[in-house]
């Protein structure tokens, strides 16, 4: 993530995400820490709504 390795050893998974479920590309949302230049993941959830439009006022 943004040039960081994520160690997601003891990291759970956020609602109903599996962690068996995350690929390379895929947009997540990671909660944990920075230590020696590694981000320890503590809770990792999917982000399938990142690029939704959640404007729903009207353009007209």
């Amino acid at each position: 993530i943004n040039g960081f390795s994520v160690n997601y050893e003891l990291a759970s998974g956020d609602d109903d995400f599996d962690l068996d479920d995350l690929s390379d590309g895929m947009a997540v949302e990671v909660e944990g820490y920075l230590q020696d230049g590694i981000l320890m993941a503590k809770e990792i959830d999917d982000e399938d709504d990142l690029f939704d439009d959640d404007d729903d006022g009207d353009d007209d």
